[in-house]
């Protein structure tokens, strides 16, 4: 949660990770995959599982209580059709702008009457999956061209064949559940700069 990357002179890179995992719905397993990941992590580390903010005021309050967190789609579809543009405006579109900073690290702040929220040092990872036609139709020009989608890492997932059910390795998930529990709890102190 504190890793950062020395990037030029007196600015660093952090390592907030946002992966966006593509795939026919039904077919490919991506829900599976980042409902998988997002159980892992609630085990290992509870209370580092963020819910989807509903707006850029939402993102802001939610990681100023929780800096440290991980919001997962596992349909993320829908979250792009309410966060589009629209004639007469659309207050869940001003959720992305506030993603673009929160990946930056930037210091994320609102105003409220009678006090300030201020959220520093975001430390925001996302997990999402969605259908390709989803993303093309959802999807806006500005996603692609103002920086948004250069943020995430796409990973296209194509099931090459069906295996039989197999039985599961319990141990496996507990040591992968036993790391992240590791990383979670080890003092900021212990991180130095990559």
């Amino acid at each position: 949660p504190t890793i950062c990357i020395p990037d030029a002179p007196g600015q660093k890179l952090i390592a907030n990770f946002y992966t966006l995992i593509l795939g026919k719905q039904g077919y490919d397993r991506k829900s599976t995959s980042v409902n998988m990941a997002l159980d892992m992590l609630a085990d290992a580390a509870p209370g580092r599982l963020g819910s989807d903010p509903g707006s850029g005021e939402g993102l802001i309050s939610s990681l100023a209580e929780q800096p440290q967190q991980l919001l997962g789609w596992d349909e993320w579809g829908d979250f792009l059709a309410r966060t589009q543009s629209r004639r007469g405006g659309n207050y869940q579109s001003d959720i992305k702008p506030k993603l673009l900073k929160a990946f930056d690290g930037t210091t994320l702040s609102r105003s409220l009457s009678r006090r300030k929220v201020i959220a520093e040092n975001p430390r925001l990872a996302i997990t999402a999956a969605v259908n390709p036609s989803l993303l093309a139709r959802h999807s806006e020009w500005s996603d692609f061209r103002g920086g948004f989608f250069s943020r995430f890492f796409f990973c296209y997932a194509q099931r090459e064949r069906r295996m039989a059910r197999g039985s599961a390795f319990p141990q496996v998930r507990q040591w992968c559940v036993d790391w992240l529990k590791a990383v979670a709890e080890d003092p900021p102190d212990d991180f130095h700069p990559c």
